[in-house]
This record gives C-alpha cells, structure tokens and sequence, in this order.
C-alpha cells in the first residue's frame, strides 16, 4: 500500500524512506507559508503547460521516453542494463 507521511518539520529518516520508495510521499505541512506556496504551484502550473518535457531514459536501446515531465534541462537517466 502507498504510505504518505505527514510531518511538522523535515528529517533524516522521513527522507531516507522517500528516496528508498518505503514511502510514497513526504508532506510538510506549511514547509512555504500559504502566500507562497499558492505563488510557486501557480507559477508552475502555468510553466508546465507550456514547457514541460518528456525526461528520457538511457537503456540498451538507446534513449527513450519516461513516464516522467520536467521543466529546464535534465540529463537523460541511464538505466543498468
């Protein structure tokens, strides 16, 4: 079952387990006050709908497509193969 944590406050092992896919996500609540928070998810919103890009994968294939958008350059990631 995906987990999600929710915290007051960042910490060591709450991250460990999210780059380690214990855990689904990592909320920290208020981590931007409101003001903030609402300015950074409109603007990207708004940079995602125009500048999003397929983030490609390296495999023995070659390159190919992810399941995964960015925004800005992002070297292709290289799976083991």
């Amino acid at each position: 079952k995906a987990k999600v944590v929710v915290r007051d406050h960042l910490c060591y092992s709450d991250l460990k387990q999210l780059m380690t896919h214990e855990i689904l996500a990592l909320r920290i609540v208020e981590f931007y006050d409101k003001t903030t928070a609402s300015i950074l998810g409109s603007e990207l919103a708004s940079q995602g709908a125009k500048a999003a890009t397929n983030w490609k994968i390296g495999t023995s294939r070659g390159l190919e497509l992810s399941d995964v958008s960015t925004l800005g350059y992002h070297l292709p990631y290289n799976t083991i193969f």
